[in-house]
């Protein structure tokens, strides 16, 4: 299983999106992989994966204790999850 998030068109967006405009983002899930931890191709930082939530949760606030916005969950079906910076999380799609 994995997750693709494809290449943007260069000049578009902000610097805060997740897709980059050099290439697509694939993101191998395995089987035992429910969460990944996404920031935006700006910071250059690989996406995390986990095998739950509360775990991808606990990385989401270790990049926003360092500086790090916009991080984005998104789970193995694809949904993408906002957080509040505590325990809340939204589904966006």
């Amino acid at each position: 299983m994995q997750i693709t998030i494809p290449k943007k068109i260069g000049g578009t967006g902000s610097i805060y999106n997740i897709a980059s405009d050099q290439y697509d983002i694939i993101i191998d899930m395995g089987k035992k992989y429910q969460y990944a931890v996404v920031t935006p191709a700006y910071y250059n930082i690989k996406p995390t994966r986990h095998t739950n939530l509360k775990l991808a949760l606990d990385q989401a606030k270790r990049l926003h204790a360092k500086g790090y916005r916009n991080i984005l969950l998104i789970d193995r079906d694809s949904d993408y999850f906002d957080w509040d910076y505590g325990n809340n999380i939204y589904l966006l799609n």
